[in-house]
């Protein structure tokens, strides 16, 4: 089995770009990964497209040999376009492996650890009370856990009052929400480590 084709496949769903990569191979069967960098897709597209040269011709079942191959013959090695890249291609490497082989991916990774997993969701908004409303709707849809950012915009315009009104919304959803009900909050890296250690004490 030969790798023929490899193509970047971008999906825009609201305001932001998903770029998946989809390699095909002499018999038919292919695979699809998912390569991420926010922000910088063109430069993720740029970065796959460079790849090419190791993955045509190649066999998709040596998949360590081709990740090193990728990663080491380049000069400017590391950084998040370049291991977005890498990643999208490995998924779908393993993809195509376990087409081959009739077997779930994970059978190929040691196989199954847990027969189920706890999902979570979204929820936005800025005002309290409203982030307690959404909430309080996944809650009733059935989910057990929820991701947000009740930040506006952190590092140095990080201030008390910013601070307590961030409080305020985690506040809101614990309350709406309960106490065995998983809330996850995301930072997007605006926190320097004097802001995460207030904010880890508020909240």
């Amino acid at each position: 089995m030969r790798i023929t084709r490899v193509e970047t496949l971008p999906a825009t769903i609201g305001n932001r770009t998903y770029v998946y990569v989809k390699i095909t191979t002499d018999e038919g069967i292919y695979g699809i990964g998912e390569a991420a960098c926010s922000d910088k897709e063109k430069a993720l597209f740029g970065a796959i497209e460079e790849l090419h040269q190791y993955l045509l011709g190649s066999n998709p079942f040596e998949i360590e040999k081709l990740w090193s191959l990728m990663y080491r013959h380049s000069f400017w090695r590391f950084g998040p376009v370049l291991c977005g890249a890498l990643s999208g291609v490995e998924h779908a490497l393993w993809d195509i492996k376990g087409k081959a082989l009739g077997v779930p991916v994970y059978e190929l990774l040691g196989g199954m650890y847990r027969h189920k997993l706890r999902c979570y969701t979204w929820i936005r908004g800025d005002d309290p009370k409203q982030c307690a409303e959404e909430a309080l709707k996944l809650r009733e849809a059935g989910f057990r856990a929820l991701k947000f950012s009740p930040f506006e915009g952190c590092g140095q315009g990080f201030d008390l009052a910013h601070g307590k009104r961030v409080e305020a919304r985690v506040r809101a959803v614990r309350e709406a929400v309960g106490d065995d009900f998983g809330i996850a909050v995301d930072g997007h890296g605006r926190l320097n480590p004097v802001n995460a250690m207030e904010m880890a004490k508020r909240i």
